[in-house]
C-alpha cells in the first residue's frame, strides 16, 4: 500500500516492480509516488497481466505546523481538474525548492554551478531526486545521510498546500486519504494522539499503523489501538523505494485482515 518507482525517487519501473511483487507473493499493491501518478495510472495494464490487484495511489505532501507530513491517497478520479492541479503545484514547489537549495549550496561549496545544475539530468533507476543525484556525482557527498548533511545550517524546505486543502481536494475527487508513516515526524517516537486527532479533523480516514519506521508490537499496537477507538482505517506499507534506501519489500509483513481497506481492492 506505500511504494514508490522511478517516477518519483524510486529505482523501479512498473514491470520491474511487478516482478519482484510477483516473487514475494504480494497479491495487492499500490504505487504511491511523491506527488505525481505517473506511474499509478499506467500501473492496472501491467499489474492485470501479472493477477495482481492494484489499488491507485499517490503520496501527496502538505506542511502543517512548518512540518512536511505525507498524505497516502487512493481510489481517485485521475482526471479530476482540481487534483491534477494540485499535483502539478507541489512537483513545481519541490522543484522551485530545490534550485534555491542548490543556490543555498553555490555560496558554500565551490564544486556547485547553478548553470550546470540547471542543465543536469541523470538516470532515473538510481533513484532519488536531482539535487541528491547532482550533489552526488560531484563528490560531495556519499549517501542520503550525507546529503541532509549538508543543509545542517539551512534545513531544506519546501512549503506545500494545508492538510485540509490536500485532503479535501483528494475527497472532491472520490478519493480517501491516510497519514502516511507517524513516527517518521516524530524520529521514530509515537505520533501524539492530538496531533493524529486534529488530521482525524482534517478529514483523513485512517493511519499507516504498520511501516518500517515503528516495526516493535508496542508501535504497532499504539497506532492499532487509536484508530479502533476513533473508527478510522488501519493500514500499513513498507515505503519500499527499490534499492534506494534499505527498506525491503513486504516488511512489515501484512494481510489483508490486519488492515481495512478491503473495500479498495478490485
Amino acid at each position: 500500500m506505500h511504494m514508490h518507482t522511478s517516477a518519483s525517487d524510486g529505482t523501479l519501473t512498473n514491470s520491474e516492480l511487478v516482478s519482484i511483487l510477483w516473487e514475494h507473493d504480494i497479491e495487492f499493491f499500490s504505487v504511491t509516488d511523491h506527488d505525481t501518478i505517473a506511474s499509478s495510472i499506467r500501473m492496472p495494464a501491467i499489474a492485470a497481466r501479472a493477477a495482481l490487484d492494484f489499488i491507485l495511489g499517490v503520496e501527496i505532501s502538505s506542511t502543517f505546523e512548518g512540518k512536511e507530513y505525507h498524505i497516502l491517497s487512493y481510489g481517485f478520479d485521475t482526471e479530476n481538474e482540481a487534483f491534477a492541479q494540485l499535483l502539478d503545484k507541489h512537483l513545481a514547489v519541490r522543484v522551485d525548492g530545490d534550485t534555491e537549495n542548490a543556490a543555498y549550496l553555490a555560496e558554500h561549496h565551490e564544486q556547485v554551478d547553478l548553470a550546470e545544475y540547471s542543465e543536469y539530468d541523470y538516470d532515473r533507476s538510481r533513484g532519488g531526486w536531482k539535487l541528491y543525484n547532482y550533489t552526488l556525482d560531484k563528490g560531495m557527498i556519499e549517501d542520503i545521510p550525507g546529503f541532509f548533511d549538508l543543509f545542517i545550517e539551512r534545513p531544506r524546505h519546501f512549503v506545500f498546500s494545508s492538510p485540509e486543502e490536500v485532503i479535501q481536494t483528494v475527497k472532491d475527487a472520490g478519493g480517501l486519504c491516510i497519514l502516511a508513516h507517524p513516527s517518521a515526524y516524530v524520529d521514530g517516537d509515537l505520533l501524539p494522539e492530538s496531533t493524529m486527532e486534529k488530521f482525524i479533523d482534517f478529514g483523513v480516514s485512517g493511519f499507516e499503523c504498520y511501516t518500517p519506521y515503528r516495526r516493535d508490537e508496542e508501535g504497532q499496537a499504539y497506532y492499532v489501538d487509536f484508530c479502533k477507538r476513533h473508527n478510522v482505517r488501519v493500514s500499513g506499507g513498507s515505503d519500499y523505494h527499490g534499492t534506494f534506501t534499505d527498506r525491503p519489500i513486504g516488511d512489515p509483513p501484512l494481510t489483508t485482515d490486519m488492515l481495512d481497506i478491503s473495500d479498495l481492492i478490485p
